[in-house]
């Protein structure tokens, strides 16, 4: 099921999608109208594309299954996972009265961990970079990555390393 919030209202809580099949990590495009989304309606995992708010237009947008869809900031192509989380994908796409979407095409190859429920793995920084969170079966230089580094108080050392007065 895929459905919609008011921030301001929460209580106008609606359905935008709901079906026997499988569907989540709705993602909304940038210029407001397009949402892409995982369904499970062709019998495995694939990355859909539909006009938003009203819905309709379907596309399919992944060929060879596809999870955690993502637009770019400026809204010219949608990235999502393989369903293994080996590699991510990405589509270029015009918007306007109709979408059209390009062949999917491998960026990288990657670990990434994969999640039935809860958030995306990854996200796209401002400057184009991608953040991702790295399956623990990972391997770095040939071995599983042993260890990971948390920093707490990071706003505080900060402060304490840059001074504003």
């Amino acid at each position: 099921m895929i459905g919609r919030v008011a921030i301001e209202r929460p209580s106008d809580a609606n359905v935008l999608l709901k079906s026997a099949f499988c569907n989540g990590f709705a993602a909304v495009s940038p210029d407001g109208r397009w949402m892409a989304y995982r369904s499970s309606m062709s019998g495995r995992d694939e990355i859909y594309v539909e006009r938003y708010p009203e819905l309709g237009n379907r596309q399919q947008i992944s060929t060879g299954g596809g999870a955690f869809p993502l637009w770019s900031h400026d809204g010219r192509e949608l990235f999502f996972g393989s369903p293994d989380g080996r590699q991510m994908l990405a589509v270029t796409i015009q918007s306007g009265p109709r979408l059209i979407a390009g062949r999917p095409r491998v960026l990288f190859e990657l670990a990434m961990l994969v999640q039935a429920f809860g958030n995306r793995p990854y996200d796209i920084a401002p400057d184009g970079r991608f953040l991702i969170i790295r399956s623990a079966e990972a391997e770095t230089e040939g071995t599983p990555a042993s260890n990971l580094i948390l920093v707490q108080n990071w706003f505080e050392e900060l402060k304490r390393l840059v001074p504003t007065n």
